[in-house]
């Protein structure tokens, strides 16, 4: 009995191997094309303009670091990925899904000169294996030099140019540079500029601060660099000739920009005028006494050319410290 069955077990195993057995018929090949073209890689949207960039200044503002936006666009075969590196190293690169857009932070760079990469990757369009879970495709690789400079501040030069105060400065040291932003702070000038210069037609020495900022890719800016300049007004002095009594003051340099100067004793609003002249080059006064009570503080004021009705209106003239007569 012991021996019939172990029999029939025997027999039951070789029915079941060859019963699993199966002649191949055919061989599976998957279809692929061969004769793929590289795709073209376009740009379309781009922050870095040209092969050279420049973060003059604290470019990162008060976030500590910059993140450029790229959107990519391939003729035919699908973006796989995008990675981005700066000096040979991975950095955290974003997207916003299928949008094309990709990005990258540029964390607090150190002076000097970075070398910035984008590698593309593609599929390969051969519609194989290994096409489809990312084993082969096309790499695209694009790459731009960052010259980062934190340190120095360009400084604002000032000149004299037919009577007029004439600010210039260096020119922004990149491609994708757009406008200056001029601002002066009183009376306040705000100007978009084209050139590193700027005639300021309404200063006539009383001093005050400017600051000049840069906009690049048209949307985004960046500050640059600032000066204050002292008071220049002109200083009156008494001196006493042959018996006479004389009110002196310097030349206005920027005598261009003034409409009229104006010597008067006490206050302004009480009108008892010295002197009142328009030309630049009458810069002497002379008085004999003073009637009885009144002030004998004498002061010099300018008004200048440009709005000059609405500095009068507003008492936005500039004056000299005042001088005691005897």
């Amino acid at each position: 009995m012991n021996k019939q069955f172990k029999y029939f077990i025997f027999l039951l195993i070789i029915c079941i191997i060859y019963s699993c057995e199966y002649e191949p018929v055919e061989i599976y090949q998957r279809k692929v094309n061969l004769n793929v073209n590289a795709p073209t890689i376009q740009i379309l949207d781009m922050p870095l303009s040209g092969d050279t960039v420049y973060f003059y200044r604290d470019f990162y503002l008060n976030n500590q670091y910059y993140s450029p936006t790229f959107r990519f666009s391939s003729s035919d075969q699908k973006i796989r990925n995008i990675q981005f590196q700066i000096d040979s190293k991975n950095i955290t690169t974003f997207t916003t899904g299928d949008t094309g857009v990709y990005g990258c932070y540029l964390y607090s760079l150190s002076n000097g000169v970075h070398n910035l990469i984008s590698n593309i990757y593609t599929e390969s369009g051969t519609g194989s294996i290994a096409d489809k879970v990312g084993g082969e495709g096309y790499k695209f690789t694009r790459e731009w030099t960052i010259i980062v400079n934190n340190d120095s501040i360009p400084p604002i030069k000032t000149s004299i140019i037919n009577g007029f105060l004439k600010l210039s400065w260096p020119k922004y040291p990149t491609n994708n540079f757009s406008k200056f932003i001029f601002d002066k702070y009183y009376p306040w000038v705000y100007r978009y500029l084209s050139k590193p210069e700027f005639v300021d037609s309404a200063y006539v020495g009383e001093g005050g601060g400017y600051s000049i900022s840069v906009m690049y890719n048209n949307n985004q800016w960046d500050y640059y660099t600032n000066n204050t300049i002292p008071s220049e007004i002109p200083k009156i002095k008494l001196d006493t000739v042959l018996g006479k009594n004389i009110i002196t003051w310097n030349k206005c340099k920027y005598y261009s920009a003034v409409d009229t100067f104006e010597l008067f004793l006490g206050d302004i609003s009480e009108k008892n005028f010295i002197k009142i002249t328009q030309d630049p080059n009458d810069t002497t006064a002379i008085y004999s006494t003073i009637p009885i009570g009144q002030s004998h503080v004498v002061t010099l004021i300018i008004i200048p050319k440009l709005n000059k009705n609405v500095f009068r209106s507003n008492m936005g003239y500039f004056a000299s410290h005042p001088i005691d007569l005897p």
